[in-house]
């Protein structure tokens, strides 16, 4: 390590996090406050989970309709004409829906902003707070939404372009009843391409709630202000970053071997009780304490003026 560096570690914070998560909710226990802190870690998870619509019963009755014998261009012929056919009332209804969901899904990380610092709130100050924290970082927690809502809108189109093209050569080669060498490089290129820009949009919304969050909450900062701060830190560092995001995936891996030992265990009643809205929350708390704790601590590393636990309380201002 060369001199001025400091030492970041990945495993270092494990004890302190899991320490910050058994005062926050063992030391005492009380399920009130659980339900309370679970707001916030509720309102954070909206835009963390998506859904997806059910079309089974659409393409199994096309797929009932068509003849066994078809081979897969005459399928394809099909489908293709199917949708050309219907492309009357296709486009319009999928305009729609995508608008409603875009709507649906900018609501969803308006509360879920709010939520990410609510939930920061209650953990770096050991408190069961929600009205307070959510009037006190409405300007962080809208800077944040922003910034959110920016990168959907161009991480989406985005994905849903390379997807598009994925799809287009692919049935162009389907058609002409031959892959050539030229369409088989041009589909691993779109290939790489879609997995290339999934992984950078995971990594910026990683990077975005587990480090810039606690920097905009730490020197009251907004999205942009955070991100270049966080900039001048990030090339110094490539490896432990790297490392960070490796070891994310490990233990949201042991979290949920966990979980599905406890689902056994209980013959399937946690799974139930889990897939109850804010209840399932709740009761997830001492994982989420201890991830929320764990980013937090590796942040602090490097050095005090990035350490949420060292923040003062913030004075109220009016709700927005």
């Amino acid at each position: 390590m060369s001199p001025g560096r400091k030492r970041i570690s990945v495993i270092d914070p494990i004890h302190p996090a899991l320490q910050r998560a058994g005062l926050i909710l063992f030391r005492p226990f009380n399920f009130g406050k659980w339900f309370v802190i679970g707001f916030g870690a509720w309102l954070a998870s909206l835009a963390k989970a998506g859904g997806g619509g059910n079309l089974g019963g659409r393409l199994g009755g096309f797929a009932d309709s068509a003849d066994e014998s078809l081979t897969f261009q005459d399928w394809l012929h099909e489908t293709l004409g199917w949708l050309s056919e219907n492309a009357g009332w296709l486009m319009p209804a999928a305009i729609a829906l995508a608008v409603v969901g875009a709507t649906v899904w900018i609501v969803l990380l308006w509360l879920s902003s709010r939520g990410e610092f609510m939930f920061l709130h209650c953990v770096a100050f050991n408190v069961a707070e929600a009205a307070d924290p959510w009037k006190a970082h409405s300007e962080g927690a809208n800077s944040l939404w922003m910034f959110r809502v920016i990168l959907f809108f161009i991480s989406t189109p985005l994905l849903l372009g390379i997807a598009g093209a994925l799809v287009w050569v692919a049935a162009q080669a389907g058609l002409s009843g031959q892959f050539t060498s030229g369409s088989i490089i041009l589909l691993g290129v779109l290939s790489i391409l879609l997995i290339l820009t999934v992984v950078v949009t995971l990594i910026v919304d990683l990077f975005t709630l587990d480090f810039i969050v606690p920097l905009m909450f730490r020197r009251n900062l907004s999205c942009p202000a955070a991100w270049k701060h966080f900039g001048s830190l990030l090339p110094g560092y490539p490896g432990p970053f790297f490392l960070y995001i490796l070891f994310r995936i490990v233990l949201k891996l042991i979290a949920g071997a966990l979980l599905l030992v406890l689902f056994l265990a209980t013959c399937c009643i946690a799974c139930c009780l889990l897939s109850i809205p804010y209840l399932g929350t709740v009761l997830l708390l001492p994982v989420l304490v201890f991830l929320r704790s764990y980013s937090a601590f590796f942040l602090a590393q490097f050095g005090p003026e990035h350490d949420v636990f060292q923040a003062s309380r913030p004075a109220l201002v009016a709700a927005v």
